[in-house]
């Protein structure tokens, strides 16, 4: 017995040697002392302490994060924060002061084919009893509710509530999963550079459904834009909790209105403008490549034409090297034009800055990298001074008058694919 007192001693005390050696701290999470974490990212810190701490403080480069008072802290870089930092835990109890510190380093994030949100669960609450009158308070409380929006104009009127979508994709989370390696993401909105499909999680709807039938109903519909998905509300459950858009939001149709819309889907995009009286806009979506589309078998059948996709290269120029890269020559299809070289080009950054004045044998050496969001024309293995422009949103063809032409016999735009979809 005494020698197994000695033994359980002589272990109470190498832990509690070990523990004040390790400053109290007798666990960190991560373990490893260097992390990594991509801008939009999160990951989760921690510690266990010996004795409960009468106070917890955590700093992120020596200023102390505010509110948080716990032995565990998330950390969700944004683009803005990329490079070394160091964030440290400080604990105090009856033994002391001891502080943890890990070295971070946030790298750019990586372009992917989609963002990926949710809305609130409509069609669980209501399938589990809930009503009405206790939606707000048990789905929406973070959220501002909007009474009298016109549903029907009738006779009679009729008008619902619902909550405004951009509510539902915050800008700083849109902006920290955007790719800013250069930069110059700065205080922009980057929620204007994506396109939206909303999706139903009760059947699975969306506006593509159709454009997946084999039938007389199908149609191609393209996705929202921001500024249209901006005018939009998410109704209540009295009104299938579907999303709506008033009568005067341009180009939106009905396939847009999801009944018990959930996933908000979002795809990096890039317009361009018509040459045509009416100035119109054919949304390209950067991700519908030729590996990454939406199977549109379905529409070819019924309407003997193939959406266009882009093929993505590898180009290497000056220090980048081996960069995936889309030609800007793919986006002047005859959905656009049948004659490319007879008009000039302007590129539009997200900030309003543009570059113009290409001629179409600039646009075949001019490139769009994903990952690096910018537009620049290459030549001889160099970037060709002048050109570069970062956040492209629209290329405007330029005419010295307007032209009268029919796209609707044209190839439409593919859509970038996000989930199996299947025929409704």
């Amino acid at each position: 017995m005494g020698r197994f007192k000695r033994r359980l001693s002589g272990v109470l005390f190498l832990f509690m040697a070990v523990a004040l050696l390790n400053g109290c701290i007798l666990k960190s999470t991560p373990s490893e002392q260097s992390v990594a974490i991509a801008a939009g990212d999160s990951c989760a810190f921690s510690i266990k302490t010996l004795l409960t701490p009468t106070s917890v403080v955590w700093s992120l480069d020596t200023v102390e994060i505010e509110d948080v008072t716990t032995l565990d802290y998330t950390y969700t870089p944004k683009s803005a924060d990329v490079g070394e930092h160091t964030l440290s835990v400080t604990e105090t109890s009856k033994l002391g002061t001891y502080t943890k510190s890990w070295d971070i380093e946030v790298t750019a994030p990586v372009a992917s084919n989609f963002l990926h949100y949710n809305f609130p669960d409509q069609w669980a609450y209501k399938n589990g009893g809930g009503t009405l009158e206790g939606e707000h308070a048990a789905l929406f409380s973070d959220y501002t509710l909007t009474d009298s929006i016109l549903y029907s104009a009738g006779p009679p009127e009729v008008y619902v509530s619902g909550y405004a979508l951009p509510q539902f994709v915050d800008m700083d989370t849109v902006n920290a999963a955007t790719p800013d390696p250069d930069a110059k993401l700065a205080t922009n909105d980057a929620r204007a550079l994506y396109s939206i499909v909303t999706r139903s999680n009760k059947d699975g709807f969306s506006n593509r459904t159709d454009f997946l039938r084999s039938d007389s109903e199908n149609a191609y519909t393209p996705d929202l834009k921001w500024d249209q998905f901006f005018q939009g509300y998410l109704l209540r459950i009295d009104k299938d909790g579907r999303t709506f858009y008033p009568t005067s939001v341009t180009g939106v149709v009905g396939k847009h209105r999801t009944k018990w819309a959930y996933d908000i889907y979002m795809f990096r995009k890039i317009d361009v403008k018509r040459p045509d009286a009416a100035g119109s806009l054919a949304t390209f979506e950067t991700g519908a490549t030729t590996d990454s589309y939406v199977d549109d078998t379905a529409y070819n059948t019924v309407w003997g034409r193939w959406t266009t996709k882009f093929t993505v290269e590898t180009i290497s120029f000056g220090t980048y090297t081996n960069v995936k890269a889309i030609s800007l020559d793919q986006f002047l299809t005859d959905y656009i034009t049948d004659t490319p070289d007879a008009y000039t080009y302007k590129i539009v950054a997200m900030d309003g800055f543009a570059r113009q004045g290409w001629t179409y044998a600039n646009m075949h050496q001019a490139y769009y990298l994903p990952d690096y969001e910018f537009i620049v024309q290459v030549a001889g293995g160099a970037q060709v001074s002048g050109t570069k422009i970062n956040y492209p949103v629209r290329i405007e063809v330029i005419s010295g008058s307007p032209v009268e032409y029919d796209f609707s016999a044209k190839y439409p735009p593919a859509l970038a694919k996000a989930y199996e979809e299947a025929p409704w």
